[in-house]
């Protein structure tokens, strides 16, 4: 049976003609039977491997970014919630070991001094007996009241540092650990979300360079089949016959000539 084949011009665009086989001449399989004008779709086609290369780059550069931000949120991350347990632990210390201590240490100071007191004042009643009967000198007397006045007053002073410790001190130092727990929380909690944000907009701006490679890609399949149906090659062994002329049509079949699209 007989094969026949049209030749046409499948570009998307009005292109001049190269190459073309005579009328009426005959052809082998794989010889070239048509080529048209191709540089312009050459120069798109390195265009498009151009923005396809940038885009596997910036598609890349987002994939890497994302990561990088997700492995410094991650270490970010332990680093507050370690702070959290840390200032945790400062306020349970210092509320179940260094507050009790200072306290304790404060009552012993009151003890300690209240017990000198009690020693001056014993010695100095011992001097005024001994003034009494002429043994002890007014100036000793004089020295023990002055002992005595001072161990009041270091009694007195150990008494005023225990209130201010327990009443005042406690309050002051307890609210600002507890801040520091406050603050190590919040921090935490900024940090998620912050990394939640982010990450949202690291995923958004992945999608986006995602689209536009496929996009380049898709625009890159079109220009190469576009370049491939510039030339065209018998498929099998035969003879070509032009078109018959038309009167209304004035288009020529020759090289240089301008063919539209889909012009046999």
């Amino acid at each position: 049976s007989k094969r026949s084949d049209t030749i046409a011009n499948e570009t998307d665009r009005q292109v001049k003609i190269v190459r073309i086989v005579e009328d009426g001449a005959r052809v082998e399989p794989g010889e070239v039977l048509l080529e048209l004008e191709s540089e312009e779709l050459r120069n798109r086609v390195l265009q498009n491997e151009s923005d396809v290369s940038r885009a596997e780059a910036d598609l890349k550069n987002a994939q890497e970014d994302l990561e990088i931000k997700r492995l410094k949120h991650q270490t970010d991350l332990e680093s507050a919630r370690l702070r959290v347990e840390i200032a945790k632990l400062e306020l349970q210390k210092y509320t179940e070991a260094e507050y009790p201590q200072r306290v304790d240490k404060a009552k012993l100071d009151i003890t300690i001094a209240k017990e000198e007191l009690s020693r001056a004042r014993t010695k100095l009643d011992w001097t005024q007996q001994l003034v009494e009967h002429g043994y002890a000198n007014r100036q000793e007397l004089d020295s023990d009241k002055l002992e005595v006045q001072r161990k009041e007053i270091e009694v007195k002073n150990k008494e005023v540092d225990l209130q201010i410790l327990e009443n005042y001190t406690y309050q002051k130092e307890l609210k600002q650990k507890q801040n520091e727990v406050s603050e190590a929380e919040a921090e935490v909690e900024r940090l998620v979300k912050t990394h939640e944000s982010e990450r949202a907009r690291g995923l958004s701006n992945l999608e986006s360079k995602k689209t536009s490679l496929e996009v380049a890609r898709r625009q890159l399949k079109q220009a190469q089949d576009q370049l491939e149906k510039t030339l065209i090659i018998s498929k099998f062994q035969g003879q070509v016959f032009y078109p018959k002329s038309r009167r209304w049509d004035e288009r020529t079949i020759e090289e240089g000539a301008s063919v539209y699209p889909r012009q046999t």
